[in-house]
């Protein structure tokens, strides 16, 4: 997960197109955080659900940042649209070539 991001940071910074290693980040960390919730939450004996405990603030805090964000499934959607596209793309403008030898 870290070498995704520091990946995309440096295309950033570098002023190269990262919109793929952005998604690929992004989904690795909505991953991540879902994975490290859901372990916290059962490991306690599932208090994440009882308004009394800290764990109950960074459940909802998580849950509000997958929805305005997107969750993991849907990072991975976008990445594989993009892919596609991008694919589509290079597959249209080698058509001419081949049509032709």
């Amino acid at each position: 997960m870290r070498l995704s991001a520091w990946q995309a940071a440096w295309r950033l910074a570098e002023g190269l197109p990262a919109a793929e290693e952005l998604m690929i980040a992004k989904f690795w960390a909505a991953e991540g955080g879902h994975r490290a919730l859901y372990a916290a939450q059962h490991l306690h004996g599932g208090i994440g659900v009882d308004m009394d405990y800290p764990l109950h603030r960074y459940y909802l805090l998580s849950k509000h940042i997958e929805l305005t964000l997107g969750s993991a499934k849907v990072q991975l959607a976008r990445l594989g649209a993009l892919l596609a596209a991008d694919a589509g793309q290079e597959g249209a403008s080698s058509a001419p070539a081949r049509a032709a030898g």
